[in-house]
């Protein structure tokens, strides 16, 4: 009786009969694009995702100084900044159909969110992470990426970087 129990409960329960895990393939970025009427850029993603069917999987990029310093998102920036206040774009998927999937997904920033309007150009990178999100409200760790770098260069409009700087 307790092997045709334990038996079912592998069926019925997928996940905790193999290993779950993802591979991130590539995270690169394209420049210079408009989305809802902004301009900045897309990471896209590309990434392999073993035995998460039906599960939620958090693709983020988050955004630093060239230095590795946290990139301090703009007061107020909603979903480009994470808890703690740094620079972040996510989207949460759900991988439905085989134990392993291939998942595209690209992650749009605007510039404003990288710059928050400061004159000149700024030296900056970013690292990709995917995370298995629970039922609870946490999330694990699946795989991250190495740094990417790039410079963003802003122009705002005569007195916006001095709102800015006070």
């Amino acid at each position: 009786m307790i092997r045709y129990l334990s038996l079912s409960l592998v069926l019925l329960v997928p996940s905790l009969s193999h290993a779950q895990s993802a591979r991130i393939i590539s995270a690169q970025a394209t420049y210079d694009v408009f989305q809802d009427g902004k301009k900045g850029m897309i990471i896209h993603v590309v990434a392999d995702v073993d035995n998460l069917q039906g599960q939620g999987v958090n693709v983020a990029a988050y955004f630093f100084f060239k230095n590795g310093a946290k990139l301090p998102a703009v007061p107020g920036a909603g979903k480009y900044g994470t808890p703690d206040g740094q620079v972040t774009t996510q989207q949460l998927v759900s991988p439905i159909m085989f134990p392993n999937t291939r998942l595209t997904q690209d992650l749009f920033i605007p510039y404003f969110e990288l710059h928050a309007g400061l004159p000149g150009v700024l030296q900056l990178q970013y690292q990709v992470d995917l995370y298995q999100r629970d039922n609870f409200g946490g999330s694990r760790l699946l795989t991250r990426t190495g740094f990417f770098a790039f410079s963003v260069e802003s122009n705002p409009p005569p007195g916006l970087a001095e709102g800015w700087r006070n």
